[in-house]
């Protein structure tokens, strides 16, 4: 159960990281300045857009958020203290620049379970006859992120994603830095 529940995370995280990055990408760099940050709730499933006082601005966020593909839990304002559960998907005061470049692969169940199973060995390595074969998570220092995801340092991202291709496993790649 607690495996499903961090697959369900990794996944409300990287939609509510594509729901900021459409936000941002559909404001003018003078709105964009207004913003001082956005942040996700686990617990809430929220996403918060701190913004001024600004009662206009507040109306535009939110008929942006409505065109979105997906129905979001979003409001935007002032917020004085970002609950602990906080997630900081956006911020002025970061320096986004200094975290590692991180992409993030997930994919759906994988059938038939023989392709599932050559998958993981591939990805997670194999011990046979007491015998240890690392994968390429091992190899390659990533990380696994929850069930059908791994978020691995980008700059060995073109080997994962051939092992998807050659596969011919769908995938989906989501760009990342890793902060702290």
């Amino acid at each position: 159960m607690a495996n499903k529940h961090l697959g369900d995370t990794a996944k409300s995280i990287a939609s509510a990281l594509a729901f900021a990055s459409y936000i941002i990408s559909n404001l003018t760099e003078k709105e964009l300045s207004e913003i001082k940050r956005v942040v996700w709730t686990e617990k809430t499933t929220q996403i918060f857009i701190e913004i001024s006082k600004d009662p206009e601005f507040k109306k535009r966020i939110l008929s942006i958020a409505r065109q979105y593909i997906h129905p979001v839990n979003v409001d935007a304002g002032q917020l004085e203290k970002a609950p602990e559960s906080a997630i900081v998907l956006y911020s002025k005061s970061l320096e986004i620049k200094t975290g590692a470049a991180k992409t993030l692969i997930s994919w759906d169940v994988i059938k038939p379970e023989s392709t599932r199973v050559l998958l993981n060995k591939r990805l997670f390595g194999y011990v046979h006859h007491k015998v240890s074969y690392p994968g390429l998570v091992q190899k390659y220092s990533a990380e696994k992120i929850g069930k059908g995801c791994i978020a691995i340092p980008s700059q060995y991202s073109e080997i994962f994603l051939k092992l998807f291709k050659d596969m011919k496993i769908s995938i989906s790649v989501k760009e990342v830095r890793e902060l702290g």
